[in-house]
């Protein structure tokens, strides 16, 4: 997702309160590192987290 996106997703209230900030991740990757960032971001819920667990981080799910 583009950074600008995952930007305002992370300034959002969840209803359990927990942060976006806990799922949304910057994806970068060695040309990111050397050369240009492309500010992409990556949603990740990790491999244990259960739909219904996901479904409470509103924007991302």
């Amino acid at each position: 997702m583009p950074g600008e996106t995952a930007r305002q997703w992370l300034l959002k209230p969840n209803p359990h309160g927990t942060p976006n900030s806990e799922i949304l991740r910057p994806l970068r990757n060695g040309n990111d590192i050397l050369k240009i960032n492309k500010d992409r971001w990556v949603i990740d819920f990790g491999t244990s987290t259960e739909e219904l667990e996901a479904a409470f981080f509103e924007l991302p799910f």
